[in-house]
């Protein structure tokens, strides 16, 4: 179906429905009955559930609100890499970390700062703490003015175990965006001996 891609890339489920993103849920009922006409199971399944999946989605308030939170997220980043993002996250959220991985990493964006972004935090859901850390390291080297990239660097190198390096992280935070409660040592370490880390800036 033309309207699904845009350079090989799927678009928006927005875009898929051939709908605004302020479209009403009735206008959406409405694009979705209408596709599934020309789309049907038989003719083109793949098209059928990719128009399936995206009625699921807007037509339910409470996920429509979050797929709409992503949206935003990427409000400067190019639809294509956005789309390969949220592909990942939705594979993420059906336990297929490994799919996400894979599918991030055999990208032609995936050395776009946004897409090594959500492979450190995969890596991270995986317990891979040495590979998150290998991207953070650079991308914070790339980017020192990112809270993003600072915060992500914070919880590898916590993972990691690499106490003393987590503190400079923290320091250039408090630095950067001062007063920002996504900051604190609670929120961005979890369960982390807070005895431990205070020690460590002590002495750092």
């Amino acid at each position: 179906m033309r309207r699904e891609k845009r350079r090989g890339f799927i678009v928006t489920l927005y875009e898929q429905l051939g709908i605004e993103q302020t479209a009403p849920a009735q206008e959406i009922k409405r694009a979705y009955f209408r596709l599934i006409r020309q789309f049907t199971p038989e003719k083109d399944p793949e098209a059928f559930m990719r128009l399936r999946q995206a009625y699921e989605t807007l037509s339910d308030q409470t996920r429509r609100t979050a797929y709409d939170a992503s949206l935003s997220r990427f409000a400067d980043t190019s639809g294509e890499v956005t789309s390969v993002i949220m592909q990942a996250e939705q594979l993420d959220a059906k336990g297929l970390l490994a799919d996400a991985v894979n599918l991030l990493e055999q990208s032609e964006y995936s050395s776009h700062h946004d897409v090594q972004l959500a492979l450190c935090r995969l890596f991270l859901e995986m317990g891979k703490s040495g590979k998150a850390v290998k991207i953070i390291d650079k991308l914070a080297a790339d980017r020192p003015d990112s809270a993003d990239c600072l915060r992500l660097a914070v919880k590898a190198y916590t993972a990691r175990g690499w106490t003393n390096k987590a503190c400079e992280f923290i320091d250039a935070l408090e630095r950067l965006d001062p007063g920002n409660e996504d900051n604190t040592t609670t929120l961005l370490l979890g369960k982390i001996n807070q005895s431990t880390l205070l020690w460590a800036r002590k002495w750092n």
